[in-house]
């Protein structure tokens, strides 16, 4: 039996979504990514790092706060503490994304969506407790022999103003 490539299982699930039963499963288009880490042992550093990034909009959750911002990086007083994760978006669609690892100090995760590679992706939304909107992710999938499309990354791509709906 021969492997499924990318674009094959890209053209199966267009064809999917056509049908009644896929009509409401997200666009799905080929793409590559781009990944890097960098590692920070120290808050100031991880601080200075995202902000360095100049992010327009994404959440913020410290030791004793967390929030969201969407007109760039608000300035976090002392009594929140630690940044402890992130996700954010730049103002040219650079995904960030900051996490703690225990005894190793933070990661600051740079992901740039390519237009061309041998990635699927997606984009899905998820709702929030707050007046943010959805958070907004692109989703790449991967293909692996033994498992299928696997996901591989989910970049934070910013936020999307839900529509109300009508009674």
């Amino acid at each position: 039996m021969n492997a499924v490539t990318p674009s094959q299982l890209l053209a199966d699930y267009q064809a999917l979504r056509n049908r009644p039963a896929g009509s409401d499963l997200p666009s799905m288009q080929a793409a590559g990514l781009e990944q890097q880490h960098h590692r920070h042992a120290q808050p100031a550093a991880i601080w200075s790092a995202l902000r360095d990034h100049a992010p327009r909009q994404g959440w913020l959750q410290f030791q004793s706060h967390q929030s969201s911002f969407h007109e760039g990086l608000p300035s976090p007083p002392a009594e929140w503490g630690a940044l402890l994760q992130a996700e954010a978006v730049t103002a040219d669609g650079l995904s960030l994304t900051v996490r703690r690892q225990p005894q190793e100090g933070w990661v600051l995760t740079t992901c740039r969506h390519l237009e061309a590679g041998e990635l699927l992706c997606d984009i899905v939304r998820h709702l929030t407790h707050a007046d943010s909107g959805a958070l907004t992710y692109r989703r790449y999938w991967q293909l692996d022999p033994v498992l299928g499309a696997v996901q591989t990354a989910a970049c934070f791509i910013g936020f999307e103003q839900q529509k109300s709906q009508g009674v």
